[in-house]
């Protein structure tokens, strides 16, 4: 079996159904553990501001057709991420050149890490 067709399998529920609770229990369980060790590791007062301050970044570069780095602020969307409407996205959208410094780039980054809107925000 393909690990493609065990996700269809798990995700059908036509598994097992005591190895799909384990399994959701194993991920949940090594969840919990990230986050308690981001709590801890960073001093947040619980586990859930700690997921507050997630945020992602989306970034591309078309280098066939420019030297731009495009960095796309996200909002957080339940346990993920998204990218803003078009009508929402201003001063969520920042570029920098492929040639810029590393840091420049990083400034950039942070840029738009600044821009996000975190989950749970």
């Amino acid at each position: 079996m393909e690990s493609y067709d065990y996700s269809l399998e798990f995700n059908n529920g036509s598994g097992n159904d005591s190895e799909c609770e384990k399994i959701l229990e194993l991920s949940l369980s090594k969840g919990r553990a990230f986050w308690f060790g981001i709590r801890d590791r960073f001093g947040f007062k619980d586990h859930l501001v700690a997921v507050s301050k997630s945020a992602a970044v989306f970034v591309s570069w078309e280098y066939e057709q420019t030297d731009q780095i495009c960095f796309l602020a996200t909002r957080g969307r339940g346990a993920g991420h998204s990218a803003w409407y078009l009508g929402e996205n201003e001063g969520k959208v920042f570029y920098v050149s492929i040639h810029a410094s590393d840091e420049e780039i990083a400034s950039v980054a942070l840029q738009a890490l600044d821009a996000c809107q975190p989950n749970y925000a």
